[in-house]
């Protein structure tokens, strides 16, 4: 206050000659006008920072203002360059494709369109759509190409859409839109596995339910997809996949893709592995070991599910045992018990002393002959249930099978087996609604930790688990373990918490 009083001009010249003399008694002395002068200098010092904040704010809106504008004129100018390529219609209404890149925030990838050969060598289908170019992951990483917005009038009754491929071995996402609006979300769904082969086209079918909904490349939710709604479908290749992870096949370089055909599917159908060589032999992949011992009738049939397991008292009803982790010290407990019609399996997943970890609660089958599921060795286990606890997460699913690959570690107190972690969709608030699970075979691993039952955990000696994979296929179960199926278990593992599953069925299907 006695600085300011010094240095700054005013109608106060006694307050400052008296500051020279006195600082102290001139503010004892004049208690009122260092008031006023302070609400002064008070108001001059709020009117900057208000000055300085709506500047810089006006700065950054000014820049949102014009990428954006940039962005939609980029958006725009690409829809005018919307046209047919191949043979694709879908509900009778021909599909208009273009480009979009990450130019529309800025970056430096690139794309093309085409039928037949692209200029980066990729031999397509005539028939077909060729999506190539260059990724640039500097100032953006992404690229993309959609069909133009327009009224599908897709029927209810559709489940999804099957498709025919052929990858460079990247990792690829299926879109849709169901507005044109950048507001609202766009509904994303990885490629399957077998995508991941280069140079060899597959049929994939692509489930509604595995959609999932994001906005600006993050995920929303409180959506929901219906058919009836969608307006375009597109192809995308970017850093992130659709859980929001780093896409690991991602990076700077040329890429190529050709999507063969699409077709709205009205029942859920069961596709086969049939490889068709389009380019250069690939070396070991999950499809090529799958493959090799599918019978030869195995072509994309439509064929029906074949069920493993009921709780009816049916053929296919099977018998159960409980077990729980008291056989290694732990404290978790359950209990499974059938009403003539269905299976429930609950209990209390805890931690195990020793351990300082959660343990696990089972229930295992491994009585009678199972069918033999091995067509479907690109599809998924399908698992039948309700539940009142949608959001415990650690139910899993596993099975084995005669000549099991011998998993990795030193920690193992039984027969090998394949395991995935399945969950309940979170729409699923009650006991009362029953939902059939998909667990595809791709997500099964035989080297899955005794410690977690996770096959991304690495264990006390440093074992590290690894899942199937492209780099991993060993891990994977093949067509001959789906022939020779020896039992089935039912796990809530690796999450301390209560769970309750009820369970009509298990069976084998697209």
């Amino acid at each position: 206050k006695i600085l300011a009083l010094k240095i700054l001009p005013g109608p106060l010249p006694r307050l400052q000659k008296m500051a020279k003399k006195d600082e102290k008694a001139a503010l004892v002395d004049m208690p009122q006008q260092p008031l006023r002068f302070r609400r002064w200098w008070l108001r001059r010092i709020s009117a900057v920072v208000c000055a300085a904040a709506f500047g810089t704010g006006a700065v950054y809106g000014l820049r949102f203002y014009h990428i954006f504008s940039r962005g939609m004129k980029y958006m725009h100018n690409q829809q005018l360059q919307a046209v047919a390529v191949g043979n694709f219609t879908l509900n009778g209404r021909v599909l208009q494709w273009y480009v979009l890149n990450d130019a529309v925030m800025g970056g430096h990838s690139s794309s093309e369109l085409q039928s037949g050969l692209s200029r980066t060598g990729w031999h397509a289908d005539p028939k077909g759509l060729t999506f190539s170019g260059t990724i640039s992951t500097k100032d953006g990483g992404f690229a993309s190409c959609t069909t133009l917005d327009q009224t599908l009038d897709l029927p209810p009754s559709i489940v999804g859409f099957k498709i025919s491929a052929t990858t460079d071995g990247q990792l690829y996402k299926f879109t849709l839109k169901t507005s044109d609006s950048v507001w609202e979300p766009v509904w994303q769904m990885d490629m399957p596995a077998l995508s991941l082969e280069r140079g060899v086209r597959h049929d994939f079918f692509l489930p509604f339910s595995s959609f999932r909904a994001s906005r600006m490349g993050q995920a929303v939710g409180g959506h929901r997809l219906t058919p009836e709604r969608i307006r375009s479908i597109g192809i995308n290749l970017a850093l992130i996949d659709t859980a929001g992870d780093p896409n690991p096949h991602f990076g700077d370089g040329p890429f190529a893709m050709t999507l063969h055909s699409i077709q709205a599917v009205a029942n859920a159908p069961i596709l086969l592995a049939a490889p068709t060589n389009v380019a250069s032999s690939f070396a070991t992949s999950i499809s090529s070991r799958a493959s090799a011992d599918v019978p030869a009738n195995a072509t994309n049939a439509m064929l029906p599910p074949v069920t493993l397991a009921t709780f009816d008292g049916s053929a296919t009803s099977r018998e159960w045992r409980v077990t729980n982790d008291p056989v290694m010290g732990g404290r978790s407990t359950s209990s499974f018990v059938t009403d003539g019609r269905v299976g429930r399996f609950a209990g209390a997943c805890a931690i195990v002393p020793f351990l300082h970890a959660p343990g696990f609660c089972k229930i295992s089958a491994a009585s009678g002959s199972f069918a033999d599921a091995s067509a479907f060795i690109v599809g998924a286990l399908h698992i039948t249930l309700r539940t009142s606890t949608p959001g415990y997460g650690g139910f899993k699913v596993a099975f084995s099978a005669d000549h099991m690959p011998t998993p990795r570690g030193t920690y193992r107190h039984g027969a090998p087996s394949f395991k995935a972690d399945f969950h309940a969709p979170s729409s699923v608030s009650s006991a009362i609604e029953w939902v059939t699970v998909r667990v595809p075979f791709d997500s099964f691993s035989v080297d899955w930790s005794e410690f977690t039952g996770s096959c991304k955990s690495r264990d006390p000696d440093g074992t590290q688990h690894v899942c199937c994979s492209l780099e991993h296929p060993a891990v994977c179960p093949r067509a001959e373990h789906l022939r020779s199926l020896r039992s089935l278990s039912v796990w809530a593992e690796g999450e301390e918490g209560a769970f309750d599953i009820e369970l009509q069925s298990i069976a084998v299907g697209q």
